[in-house]
């Protein structure tokens, strides 16, 4: 339940978050996003102290939660040095998060088609959108 206790301030800054990105309050945005991410690894964080924690499991999306938090601070700067630091963070985090949570939950057929289906829509997406 300890885990919990961060919850009302990670609600408190996605809030904020999500005002600044309406207004486009830059500086804001700055704060905002990486506190949200770190509010969200203290609550990873704070499960390991569970009683029922699984330590391998956690640390695998702790390990994706930090690609992901470098990724965000990768894209506040403007170059295109910083955001291509910023996708290869996230490339990096999603495949963090793939090998874990298979590690733990094993590969079904199902996540096959489901792979599929987000290729597809990856693929074809800017076709449709525009």
């Amino acid at each position: 339940m300890l885990h919990l206790l961060p919850l009302p301030l990670l609600v408190l800054t996605v809030v904020l978050l999500i005002r600044a990105e309406f207004r486009s309050a830059t500086q804001q945005v700055y704060i905002f996003k990486p506190a949200s991410t770190l509010l969200v690894i203290l609550v990873a964080g704070l499960t390991l102290l569970a009683p029922t924690a699984n330590p391998a499991f956690a640390l695998w999306v702790l390990a994706g939660l930090l690609l992901s938090l470098g990724g965000d601070v990768a894209l506040m700067f403007t170059s295109s040095k910083a955001f291509l630091v910023g996708l290869v963070l996230f490339l990096l985090a999603h495949v963090v998060y793939a090998v874990g949570f298979t590690l733990f939950n094993g590969f079904h057929p199902g996540d096959l088609a489901v792979g599929l289906v987000l290729l597809i829509l990856g693929i074809s997406g800017p076709a449709w959108v525009a």
